[in-house]
């Protein structure tokens, strides 16, 4: 920023504390979309890929802004299995003439597509291996379109099966392809969803916000989260020996086949060479030929010589310590790493941190001291597969689960969509509602962000944090911490590729800056209404309500299974009446405590507020989601009983996923009496829950 911007902006932060405004109205004057946009310029202006010089660049780039806005600050480092490029090929077979370019287009428009150490294109964890075969197409690549193929009499059986990206996670497609025979796999961004308005040089990058024919997504096809090698255990810090497992090992939950993202300029020739049935229609993508399931009658070989090895990675954390309860922590967590770029995701959520941190250090000056500790964590190799976080919440899980209250993540914080989204457990529901109330509409600026957030619907939409898409995952499936995951953001088109870079963000992402600013101030404010709660704003009752719901969804599904009627969900029920009734307990005496305060000045409540953190804890289930039996479905890293990932896709979500899996596995030939099990274990989670809220020996 120039000298006269820091005046301005230090006259600023002076005239809002001189007022005498409540703390959060005196935060929200101090965000600033000129400097979100210099810290995005900063971040940005390298690749930086995690394990490599450009990313520890930027977490040195990001600890020297947080000291110099007086934060006390410390990084975390742990050697880690990273996946890093090699070379690729992609080519047909005489009498096939095809070599796909597996690169990306250079615009003169935008220096940074030409800078030589762009980060070649490659699915992460891919394995290496040379593979000749037909190509059969398979859509999305999700179960049901393998299933679909099985119908059509078309086999991937000995042969690379071609998938389009969207629907599930790639590493799901990968997966799949592998378990139906598929020797390879190519993922390619189709135009139906990546250029909607065609695919002419006009209608696309760099003239319009829409993905060229040559851009790639690049992305990790890890099945696990964390280090790859240490599977439910933390990996050393540098220096350190530690427990490894070997890269064969199923549970290292690595790819078993060679796979490759291509554009939709490699794929089309492919699609062109596909023979057998025309597709169904859902099946059909956006480039302008009839799309087939193939086989193709020519065979293209895949050469892979990806290289993954054991690097450094770093998580840069800041902390402003509390006053009352310094052992009690508020943690906001963005990542940092990215693919190449990463303009979008993840560095607008990182420069959008960095002004929060700035304003709280303003505030820090002029004497501002929280309740409870905030602390501002940047985790490293998120991509590959969650892993700094991950690796953190391993090492720390004990301290964690005493003092963690509330872990807050923003990913990909504005993405050109202007739409506010954000996921939580039930009970947190509330306390966003309260925020954004606070936060202007950038698009309407007498209006406030839960106004343009809810609509014309009675009240927002919050989704649940069920699914794995990024750094929640190991606070909420394995610590089992409530949460919260917010965005300006969706599906944006150039994720993944060279071109999510300052310039896209610059002209389409974001123009003015305008949504950083907002998400600052969103993000910030709700961090300090939790900090400065005198009584944490948890609300049970939410949570009670919305799993009678879940239980209700259960029955359901076991109709739909064709369970046997000695399967009941009468456990659950019973649990869940008085998991409310627990939930009514707790805000009665909430609600007392704070009629007897009155407006007098009061100290946090640390019984209250204990009982109210540790319910969510006593959701997790010591053994994870892990059947009795030898061949019963087994998924011990996640351990809470109400949320967890979909099995066949890590981005989808899951509730009551132990008896989901269970079910799943007794309509393929398991047994119905592991569903009854399921049952009752979440049953007695429930019962744990409520337990802790009535906060009474039972």
């Amino acid at each position: 920023p120039t000298p006269m911007l820091k005046a301005r902006l230090a006259l600023l932060a002076v005239l809002a504390l001189a007022t005498a405004q409540p703390i959060w109205q005196q935060f929200l004057n101090l965000p600033n979309s000129t400097l979100a946009r210099d810290h995005l310029q900063q971040l940005t202006s390298r690749p930086h890929l995690a394990g490599t010089e450009g990313d520890l660049w930027t977490a040195d780039f990001v600890e020297s802004e947080f000291r110099s806005y007086g934060l006390t600050v410390k990084r975390y480092s742990f050697d880690v299995y990273l996946p890093f490029p090699g070379k690729t090929t992609l080519r047909g077979i005489a009498p096939f003439q095809y070599e796909a370019k597996l690169e990306e287009t250079a615009f003169p428009q935008d220096p940074s597509t030409s800078d030589p150490n762009v980060t070649p294109t490659y699915n992460g964890y891919s394995p290496a291996g040379t593979v000749t075969g037909q190509l059969v197409y398979v859509n999305y690549g999700t179960v049901e379109d393998f299933a679909m193929l099985a119908q059509m009499n078309v086999s991937v059986k000995g042969r690379i099966a071609l998938v389009r990206y969207g629907g599930i996670y790639r590493g799901d497609k990968s997966n799949n392809a592998a378990d139906a025979g598929a020797i390879g796999c190519l993922i390619y961004s189709d135009p139906e969803t990546y250029a909607p308005n065609g695919t002419a040089p006009s209608q696309v990058y760099p003239y319009t916000r829409w993905l060229p024919e040559q851009g790639v997504q690049r992305g990790s096809i890890f099945e696990g989260f964390g280090d790859p090698l240490t599977p439910g255990w933390p990996a050393p810090m540098p220096g350190q020996d530690a427990e490894r497992i070997d890269p064969s090992d199923p549970s290292a939950l690595l790819a078993r086949i060679p796979t490759q993202p291509i554009s939709y300029a490699d794929a089309k020739p492919l699609l062109l060479a596909m023979g057998g049935p025309v597709v169904p229609t859902t099946w059909q993508g956006g480039l302008p030929l009839q799309y087939h399931t193939g086989p193709s009658v020519a065979q293209v070989q895949l050469s892979v010589t990806n290289n993954n090895t054991i690097a450094q990675i770093n998580n840069v954390c800041a902390m402003v310590p509390g006053s009352e309860s310094p052992d009690r922590v508020i943690l906001l967590g963005n990542h940092r790493d990215a693919w190449v770029y990463g303009a979008a995701d993840p560095n607008s959520g990182t420069a959008v941190m960095l002004e929060i941190a700035r304003s709280y250090g303003v505030l820090g000056r002029q004497g501002w001291v929280p309740r409870r500790t905030i602390m501002m964590c940047s985790w490293d190799a998120e991509e590959a597969g969650t892993i700094g976080s991950t690796e953190w919440v391993e090492r720390n899980l004990n301290l964690l689960s005493v003092r963690l209250v509330t872990y807050i993540n923003v990913d990909t914080a504005v993405s050109g969509s202007h739409t506010f989204t954000a996921g939580a457990m039930p009970s947190l529901d509330n306390m966003l509602f309260t925020s954004a109330r606070m936060v202007p509409d950038p698009a309407n600026p007498s209006g406030t962000l839960y106004d343009a957030w809810k609509g014309a619907a009675a009240r927002p939409t919050v989704v649940r944090l069920r699914g794995c898409s990024s750094d929640f995952c190991s606070f909420v499936c394995h610590l089992g911490a409530a949460s919260i995951d917010m965005a300006f953001a969706d599906n944006y088109p150039m994720y993944h590729s060279v071109y999510d870079d300052f310039r896209w963000m610059d002209l389409f992402g974001d123009p003015g800056f305008v949504y950083h600013k907002a998400m600052a101030q969103m993000w910030g404010v709700l961090a300090l209404n939790i900090a400065e709660s005198t009584i944490l704003p948890f609300n049970y009752t939410a949570y009670a309500t919305e799993v009678l719901d879940y239980v209700l969804s259960i029955d359901k599904l076991l109709v739909e299974a064709g369970a046997p009627t000695s399967i009941v969900t009468r456990p659950l029920r019973d649990a869940q009446q008085r998991f409310m009734e627990a939930a009514k307990v707790i805000h009665a005496e909430i609600e007392q405590r704070l009629a007897q305060w009155g407006d007098a000045p009061r100290a946090t409540d640390r019984t209250l507020d204990d009982r109210l953190i540790q319910a969510e804890r006593a959701f997790l289930s010591q053994n994870g989601l892990n059947g009795p039996a030898e061949d019963s479905p087994t998924r011990s890293w996640y351990r809470h009983t109400i949320y967890a990932p979909s099995q066949h896709n890590g981005y989808a979500s899951t509730v009551f996923p132990g008896i989901v899996d269970a079910v799943d596995w007794a309509a393929h030939g398991g047994r119905w009496s592991e569903v009854q099990h399921q049952i009752w274990e979440v049953a007695r989670a429930i019962d744990r829950a409520a337990n802790v809220l009535v906060g009474d020996f039972q």
